[in-house]
């Protein structure tokens, strides 16, 4: 009897392992959050998205962003294709494509704010895509908009990256985002002094922002050379 009951409890847990590992029920694990998603709230979806590695996550994410995904009456997602007084829909695990009437159906909005955290969760699945097109479109989204939540991801695709160009350009960026965010002093003034090679409008921006001061007034007059004391507070 023991061991009918312990072997019934393996399958139980395994069926639900299973049923764990799916794109759909992360989803309905946090089914109002995506629905009607919110600025705090969505973290947690995206924390358990990235943390799951289904390759079903990354199209996911592009279109939730994109605002093609919809809810049925019965709370399961789905991605519309296609949309008219019927939907063409896909499932989001296997893709796989059907219909249904269109009042039996809830779009999700996510806003601006949303719609940005998941573009920063997404690049961290595209940095290691399988897709080199997807690759480049992340690293071409850090250069556009590089973020401090980004450097670890970014620096975590570089030994895995298999084309020369794009490799070199992660380490480039990698570098750049260590300079602006590392809370290292030591790693931050080793990557400023890695750019001083190199005089592109690019690098030159970069340092920039990085060399960006605020005006003040002194309630007593600083002791020393003001001048030296001003350049001080340029330092990393």
């Amino acid at each position: 009897m023991r061991r009918l009951i312990f072997a019934t409890l393996l399958v139980l847990c395994g069926g639900f392992t299973a049923h764990a590992d799916t794109l759909q029920s992360i989803l309905q694990s946090h089914a109002e959050e995506v629905a009607k998603p919110s600025r705090r709230g969505v973290a947690v979806v995206l924390d358990d998205l990235v943390a799951s590695g289904l390759p079903q996550a990354t199209p996911f994410l592009e279109q939730w962003a994109e605002r093609n995904v919809w809810q049925r009456d019965d709370g399961q997602f789905f991605i519309v294709t296609d949309e008219g007084e019927t939907l063409t829909l896909q499932d989001v695990d296997t893709g796989d494509a059907l219909t249904g009437a269109k009042d039996a159906f809830r779009q999700v909005r996510p806003n601006g704010g949303v719609r940005r955290a998941i573009g920063t969760a997404l690049v961290q699945f595209q940095l290691s895509d399988p897709d080199m097109s997807r690759r480049q479109a992340a690293v071409d989204s850090i250069a556009r908009r590089g973020t401090a939540a980004q450097l670890a991801p970014l620096r975590a695709s570089i030994d895995g990256e298999t084309d020369p160009a794009l490799r070199g350009r992660k380490e480039q960026l990698a570098n750049f985002l260590a300079a602006r965010f590392s809370d290292d002093t030591a790693e931050r003034v080793a990557a400023i002094e890695g750019l001083s090679g190199d005089i592109s409008v690019e690098t030159r921006a970069v340092l920039n922002q990085i060399l960006s001061t605020s005006e003040g007034v002194a309630v007593d007059l600083p002791e020393g050379n003001i001048a030296a004391l001003r350049n001080a507070t340029l330092d990393p």
